[in-house]
């Protein structure tokens, strides 16, 4: 199988907290690569995992960042939390590397970043393909506040091929292209015959009676 590049579709979800609050109308991010994807912001009271996280300088956390080896199969979702309870963010930097094609960046700046006291999420759904080998795809995410503060953190997904399904080897259909003469006894028709049987059924006509056994009349027959 050529080597298919892998499709990493981003749906980035921005949820921005900050307490009493009214929700914002959904608003349209042009990202860098010019994709443009709807997204929705929220402002809301801090949770207390929200509070949790931001209680320091800039904090970057991955949620179900996988800790064994995922099978392929097609779509895995993978959320980044980002904020910061000292200072604005000024930028945030996610990177995307599949190990077997070219790298992704993503650079957010301005409006798509949280300010002081806020967190975001960062959505992503990674559509996991089957290559020539295993591969292991390399999410970094990482943060700077206007005071230049830094974070960062990397999740690493390896993705494992399925086991191949092993199939029974087929035999070529020989045809009608044996008679009961070309058998030294019974027990060589009869081996011929149960080779070919399962898949041709009685291709060379040797079981007249269709009770499954052939050449009955040679040395050895039942």
């Amino acid at each position: 199988m050529s080597k298919k590049k892998l499709s990493i579709f981003l749906l980035f979800l921005i949820i921005t907290s900050c307490v009493e609050s009214e929700s914002s109308e959904p608003t349209t991010t042009t990202l860098p690569d010019k994709k443009t994807t709807t997204t929705t912001t929220t402002t809301m009271a801090l949770s207390d995992e929200a509070t949790e996280l931001i209680m320091s300088l800039p904090v970057v956390e991955f949620e179900d960042c996988p800790e064994e080896n995922l099978i392929v199969t097609d779509i895995y979702p993978l959320v980044i939390y980002i904020g910061s309870s000292t200072a604005d963010i000024k930028e945030v930097f996610i990177q995307i590397d599949d190990e077997a094609s070219e790298v992704t960046e993503y650079t957010f700046t301005g409006e798509d970043v949280p300010k002081k006291d806020q967190v975001r999420t960062y959505s992503l759904n990674l559509e996991l393909l089957d290559y020539e080998s295993d591969y292991t795809i390399f999410i970094t995410a990482y943060a700077v506040d206007v005071e230049d503060n830094q974070d960062g953190k990397v999740c690493s997904i390896v993705v494992e091929l399925p086991e191949p399904i092993s199939l029974p080897d087929v035999p070529d259909n020989p045809g009608d292209s044996k008679n009961c003469g070309d058998f030294a006894d019974y027990a060589e028709a009869k081996a011929w015959f149960d080779t070919y049987y399962e898949y041709y059924g009685d291709v060379a006509n040797l079981d007249s009676d269709d009770d499954l056994e052939p050449c009955e009349s040679l040395p050895g027959g039942p």
